[in-house]
């Protein structure tokens, strides 16, 4: 395994619990539910759950994330202040 600095192995470890939870929790759902609907639930839970990583929730230990874009100084979170994992469910199948 590569080195890596403690915000980067915590926000890593973060993205493989995610991933484990999410699907043990689709495995978890009615099976009665049809195979589409349920990859929707399964891909926006996790979108769900790294926004809210990056929205500071959930990973003390990681905080709030700022994500700017180095071409334009322009922010993911700023002018207007938005909360990514509120937003991001206008975007998805199944998350309104």
């Amino acid at each position: 395994m590569e080195e890596r600095n403690p915000l980067q192995a915590a926000f890593l470890a973060a993205m493989g619990d995610i991933q484990e939870v999410c699907v043990q929790t689709a495995l978890c759902q009615a099976q009665e539910a049809p195979l589409e609907e349920r990859l929707y639930d399964l891909a926006g839970e996790v979108i769900v759950r790294v926004m809210e990583v990056l929205d500071g929730y959930g990973r003390p230990e990681i905080g709030r994330l700022c994500i700017v874009c180095p071409e334009t100084s322009d922010s993911l979170k700023e002018a207007p202040v938005i909360e990514l994992h509120d937003a991001v469910c206008d975007y998805l199948q199944g998350m309104k």
